[in-house]
């Protein structure tokens, strides 16, 4: 289980290079139960913002609209949490 930055660097550096590659995984991560793999996940998003800002911004949004967000609270909720703690 990833509980830190660093355990995802690779994961950080395909984001900068290949955004829409490392997007699902980190959903994936910000869909944890566990607080610490989902704070990992926004920080992976934060340092990938750096450099393609308008790339996470969108993908958020795309999160936050995703329909199964919707059907299951919890998960908005997580990924909204994921989202905000980025600024």
């Amino acid at each position: 289980m990833v509980t830190k930055v660093e355990g995802v660097k690779n994961l950080v550096e395909l984001g900068i290079k290949q955004p829409e590659e490392a997007f699902p995984e980190i959903k994936q991560l910000a869909q944890k139960d566990d607080w610490k793999v989902r704070e990992v996940a926004a920080s992976c998003l934060v340092e990938i913002s750096k450099k393609r800002l308008q790339e996470v911004v969108a993908e958020m949004t795309v999160w936050v609209e995703d329909s199964n967000a919707k059907e299951n609270p919890q998960d908005l909720l997580q990924l909204s949490c994921s989202y905000y703690s980025m600024f």
